[in-house]
């Protein structure tokens, strides 16, 4: 417990106790420390009866370096002695771990003997580890790599031979290169693992023998100055927030070794230095196994209230909900953080008894679009309100953007409407952008709030196999913490699905009308009105009672080419009740059939061109195909007739592959306007074999207005030429005019 910038006293144990904790529990599982500890044995404040297993797949030496040693005392050291030898100046115990009655093993992994992350952890886990401490990293390895990867599927199912998931809590070390950015190593740059950067720890007893001073440990408050920071990989298209928490990492005295002992992998063999039975150390290497003996305590509490144990991503979720904002150096920036994640681990905020709503991986989306409702109330105006969404991905690929399946966390509350990691400072603000990067979201509101709520997690994108051993490629299961909310009130809340609209059509063409589910997610009866606000759209019925059905048309007569939008708004009869609003958006195109869906269309072919479903679209099945052979030439053109008055602009997605190797634009694609005759009015573009790109690889081009060419027909034509030597293909997908 802190206060300010300082621990608030000693008492730990005690507090603990008033929890719920104690000795009679912690028997079910083990918290496993992979580090450089052979064994355990020998030290009073872990005897052998709390030893969960000692492995040693890599045949390691006896010889004890002790920064294994330390970090399983830092999770689960048992001090409660009194005076001197027990206690420091000020009354807190020595070696006294995070949960101080956790099992503990110990797999040593810096031997000579070759064995892998998956082999460990199984064995580790058949042995009843349910949380793995990893306070070690690949040197160098700044972004998601197959270590990264590997522990992503680890903590989905660490026993990959056995029916079902066997789910492992992993807790990783970010790394001790900061204090710039992008500078987390793997694998504590993987999705699914809870990355721990370090705080500076309250402890003014002069210099370590790292080289950290009194100045390094003078305020909780601070960042570490060598606590790595994210992003993860920007340039290479990842740029996840990381590390996910932190916690002291400075100064940092727990017990060592009492044989074999070397101590040359502690800053300090033996601290205070008239003993031997603890050391001192500082690094990243030591805040982890304090979120991991915190991991511990989660699991135990939920085994406490007689609820099933949390899965690895309500563990992570619980951590970050309850986290302490940071305002010290390196800190009081906007969360998600580089620095400080979601901030100090906060255990008071973890287990203070303020009510939760909690979902833990019940649901399972098994497409996009699907949404699921949380309504409740605000439990207390005195605390703060405060959400967390967080999901075990699948395995990423190794370059570029690592995550598969997409989430969103939104709340709606006094009209307000707050998407998950939207912040400013320590708290979110309403609007702003969708998370797509990162798998943990969180809503902090402060204290001062009351009402009702509607919480609405969105599928926003499943695009793999998120909860593998079923007979669903593409699904993604998650947990849900949401602090200080009673469940649904007394009252009807409305639910919709999905939560926009977006229609697209061609000039002068009625696009197909979509439908909107409304369901009541609370209790009693729901009797509904809808609107609209745009004399284009047209919502149909007015009213009806939940669940039901609502249709929202679309008339396009008269629109020019462009973007237009609207709201659809729903509301109870019971004023009472919060609204929803659906926003619509809708896209008229100069173009129809841009994606070459139809085989019926007004795209007219002519030499080397056409309509191919040969594979490598952009989007759907069919995209247009030139090129593609030595001494050609190729045309596909449309008509189209742009209202007067319009600002359109011309896009599309091109694919070039080529085998030429000269440096030269031997094959060519021109983008024109043409008169209804043929001839070029104007040039918009030429692409050539030099801007080949990977096999199916598209990117966006256009931009390129349209206006001087609108009240009259004018032809939109791609044409090629390419010459006798190497093949070069063009393909163009997502034409699109508005």
């Amino acid at each position: 417990m802190w206060n300010g910038g300082a621990p608030s006293g000693p008492g730990y144990l005690a507090w603990l106790a008033s929890k719920g904790f104690n000795s009679s529990q912690f028997a079910s599982f083990a918290v496993n420390v992979a580090d450089d500890a052979p064994s355990l044995r020998g030290h009073p404040d872990l005897p052998d009866s709390r030893v969960a297993f000692e492995n040693n797949p890599t045949n390691q030496s006896p010889d004890q370096h002790g920064h294994g040693f330390l970090n399983a005392h830092i999770v689960g050291g048992f001090n409660d002695g009194a005076g001197a030898a027990y206690e420091d100046a000020s009354g807190f115990n020595y070696g006294l771990g995070i949960a101080p009655w956790a099992r503990v093993g110990v797999t040593a992994i810096f031997g000579p003997g070759l064995s892998t992350p998956t082999a460990w952890e199984e064995t580790a886990y058949g042995q009843g580890a349910r949380i793995s401490s990893n306070s070690w990293g690949v040197v160098g390895a700044f972004y998601y790599n197959s270590f990264a990867q590997e522990y992503d599927a680890i903590v989905r199912d660490a026993q990959g031979g056995v029916p079902g998931n066997q789910q492992l809590a992993v807790v990783f070390a970010a790394g001790n290169g900061g204090s710039s950015g992008n500078t987390v190593s793997s694998p504590g740059s993987a999705k699914n693992v809870i990355t721990v950067g370090a705080s500076e720890n309250v402890r003014l007893t002069g210099a370590d023998g790292c080289g950290i001073d009194n100045s390094g440990a003078d305020s909780a408050n601070d960042i570490a100055f060598f606590s790595s920071r994210g992003p993860v990989n920007p340039g290479g298209g990842d740029g996840r927030a990381k590390p996910d928490i932190v916690a002291p990492g400075t100064h940092i005295q727990a017990g060592v070794p009492q044989s074999n002992y070397v101590g040359g992998s502690v800053c300090d063999k033996y601290f205070p230095s008239d003993q031997t039975l603890y050391g001192w150390s500082s690094g990243t290497s030591h805040s982890t196994p304090a979120v991991a003996g915190g991991a511990a305590l989660v699991y135990q509490d939920f085994l406490n209230k007689g609820m099933e144990a949390p899965s690895p991503a309500m563990i992570k979720a619980v951590i970050m909900n309850s986290a302490s904002y940071l305002t010290g150096a390196g800190a009081g920036d906007s969360l998600p953080s580089n620095s400080q994640g979601m901030g100090l681990m906060n255990l008071g905020r973890a287990f203070d008894g303020v009510p939760r709503l909690l979902t833990d991986q019940t649901k399972t989306f098994g497409s996009s679009g699907e949404i699921y409702h949380v309504a409740g109330s605000v439990a207390s105006s005195s605390q703060p309100f405060r959400l967390t969404l967080a999901w075990t991905d699948a395995p990423g690929p190794t370059t570029g953007a690592p995550w598969v399946n997409n989430l969103d966390l939104e709340v709606t509350i006094n009209g307000q409407v707050y998407k998950g990691n939207v912040f400013s400072g320590s708290s979110s603000i309403a609007g702003g952008v969708a998370d797509g990067k990162n798998n943990v979201e969180s809503v902090f509101l402060p204290a001062g709030l009351s009402g009702d709520f509607l919480v609405t997690v969105r599928a926003t994108n499943i695009a793999g196999d998120g909860v593998p051993g079923n007979d669903d490629p593409t699904d993604q299961d998650f947990a849900l913490v949401i602090y200080n909310a009673n469940s649904a009130p007394n009252s009807p809340v409305i639910g919709v699905s999905p939560a926009s609209l977006n229609f697209k059509t061609a000039f002068g063409v009625n696009p197909a009308p979509q439908t909107i589910s409304i369901d009541n997610v609370g209790i009693d009866t729901l009797n509904w009105e809808a609107s609209d606000d745009a004399p284009w759209l047209t919502v149909s019925p007015a009213s009806a009672t939940a669940p039901s059905v609502l249709t929202a048309a679309v008339n396009a007569a008269g629109l020019s080419a462009g973007t237009y939008h609207a709201t659809i708004t729903i509301r109870s009869t019971n004023p009472s009740i919060p609204p929803i609003k659906i926003p619509v958006t809708l896209i008229v195109d100069g173009i129809f059939n841009g994606e070459f869906e139809s085989a019926v269309s007004p795209w007219v072919f002519s030499g080397v061109a056409m309509r191919s479903t040969g594979g490598q679209s952009h989007s759907g099945a069919a995209y247009l195909l030139m090129g593609g052979a030595n001494s050609s030439s190729g045309e596909a053109y449309q008509q189209i007739n742009l209202p007067r008055g319009s600002s359109p602009k011309l896009t599309f997605w091109l694919n070039v592959t080529s085998s030429e190797t000269a440096m030269t634009p031997n094959d060519r694609l021109f983008i024109e306007v043409c008169d209804r005759s043929g001839k070029t009015l104007k040039t918009l573009a030429v692409f050539s074999n030099l801007d080949r790109s990977e096999p199916g690889g598209y990117t966006m081009r256009g931009g390129y207005s349209l206006a001087q060419f609108t009240g009259r027909p004018v032809l939109i034509r791609f044409r090629t030429t390419t010459d006798a030597a190497s093949v070069t293909t063009f393909r163009i997908d997502s034409v699109s005019a508005h």
